[in-house]
């Protein structure tokens, strides 16, 4: 398990623990699910898998809302972005 710290839509810090659930070298996927933190107290469950194919990435998120009151996940369109950002910087490096 790995503790992340991220800051979202508006630079709102968030914290989340978050561990591996599966990887699936056949679909070329891998999924997280978070087990503490910030994110916990917007959501009650959140998982996150992003499977690769053909040079694209695609995130598929699973969440219950922990309150009608609970934002939508699209605030973390730029962090996902970010990180592909990332991971494709790396790629191209190495």
């Amino acid at each position: 398990m790995r503790l992340h710290n991220y800051r979202v839509t508006g630079g709102i810090p968030l914290t989340v623990t978050s561990k591996i659930e599966a990887i699936d070298e056949g679909a070329k996927s891998i999924t997280f699910t978070a087990v503490e933190g910030d994110l916990l107290l917007l959501y009650k469950s959140f998982q996150a898998t992003l499977t690769v194919s053909e040079g694209l990435a695609k995130w598929t998120f699973v969440f219950e809302k922990a309150t009608l009151l609970t934002p939508p996940p699209e605030l973390y369109v730029p962090l996902v972005i970010a990180l592909c950002t990332l991971v494709d910087a790396f790629l191209l490096l190495n």
